[in-house]
Formats: C-alpha cells, sequence, structure tokens
C-alpha cells in the first residue's frame, strides 16, 4: 500500500490537468458534501499506508479499514480511468478490453461496498525499510518512463504503476524471503 501511495502522489503532482480536475471535484458543491466522508477515508488511509512503512505498531481495527478503503478505491479507480481512456482511444473491435478493465475496477469497489472484501485483507506483516526502498525505486522508474519516456496519459501510466506496485510487492518479499532463508 505503501507504493500505491508514492504512486497517487506523483501521478497527482506531476499532472496539472489531473491535479484541476480533482480540486474541481472536490470543492464543487456535490463533493464537498456528498464526497467530503469519502476524501477523507482515502486521504487517511493514503497517510496511513506511509505511515505504517516506518511503524512498526500493530494496525487497528479502524485503520485496516482505512487502508482497505484507500486501496481498493485506488485500485478500482484506476482500472476504471485507464479503460475509459483505452475505450474513447482504440478501435471498435478491441472494446472488450477496456470494458473489462472498467467492468472489473467497478465490481472490486462495489465488493468492498458489500463487504466481500474486508478488514482481513489487510496483513499484519510490516514491510522493511530495504524492501520499501527497492519497490519505491522500481515503481519510481516505471512511473518516469511511462509519463516521460513513452509519453502515456496520466490514466494509463497510474494503471501500469498500481499494476505493477501490487505485483512487485509479492516479487520482493519473495526475494527477500528467500535470500533470508539461505543466509
Amino acid at each position: 500500500m505503501f507504493l500505491m501511495s508514492v504512486t497517487v502522489a506523483l501521478v497527482t503532482v506531476c499532472n496539472p490537468s489531473l491535479r484541476d480536475r480533482l480540486m474541481d471535484i472536490i470543492f464543487s458543491v456535490s463533493g464537498v458534501f456528498l464526497g467530503g466522508a469519502y476524501i477523507l477515508i482515502y486521504v487517511c488511509g493514503l497517510v496511513l499506508s506511509i505511515y505504517h512503512i516506518f511503524s512498526s505498531r500493530a494496525k487497528s481495527q479502524t485503520e485496516k479499514y482505512l487502508m482497505l478503503f484507500f486501496a481498493v478505491f485506488t485500485n478500482g479507480t484506476s482500472a476504471i480511468c485507464a479503460g475509459f481512456y483505452v475505450l474513447r482511444h482504440s478501435v471498435i473491435w478491441l472494446a472488450v478490453f477496456p470494458i473489462w478493465n472498467i467492468v472489473s475496477g467497478a465490481v472490486l469497489i462495489l465488493m468492498l461496498w458489500f463487504d466481500i472484501v474486508d478488514r482481513r485483507c489487510v496483513s499484519d506483516r510490516d514491510s522493511t525499510i530495504p524492501q520499501a526502498i527497492l519497490g519505491l525505486a522500481a515503481v519510481v522508474a516505471v512511473f518516469f518512463a511511462c509519463s516521460l519516456l513513452l509519453k502515456f496519459h496520466w490514466a494509463i501510466t497510474f494503471s501500469i504503476c498500481i499494476a505493477y506496485s501490487t505485483s512487485l510487492d509479492r516479487v520482493i518479499r519473495k526475494v527477500c524471503r528467500g535470500r533470508s532463508a539461505s543466509d
């Protein structure tokens, strides 16, 4: 979740059009009244995801829910945004792929809403600082490769980095466990 937090921060800071759009939504009348609580929950989850990389303190059930909300909403939103972007910019016979992305993102968010995905999905296991640094370096490299070298739209960059950070965590844990077991 730390890597997701970094990705959200990078995409938001490096894309003025996204930042402007987010500010318009947040400070609109409907955004303040209807989405204020969700925005607060999301930001708390983001901050906790960063905080817990440096803390060995156990996560409370409330913290787990906030982090879960952040993770699910980030994954779901990245899939939906990338799906809509690709759908608008692709040929019709390839529409099944972005539509599948949109549906997958929406289903993930609905699974949280209906409590199918719950606090048990948030691990009590803490990452180490070396794991975080390795993951951070990889996500930053992927982000800058996608946004600066390949000049991908922010939605595509966001989706790739979220998918990469989600799968990268598993690989880093396996590699680090394998090295410590063989030492």
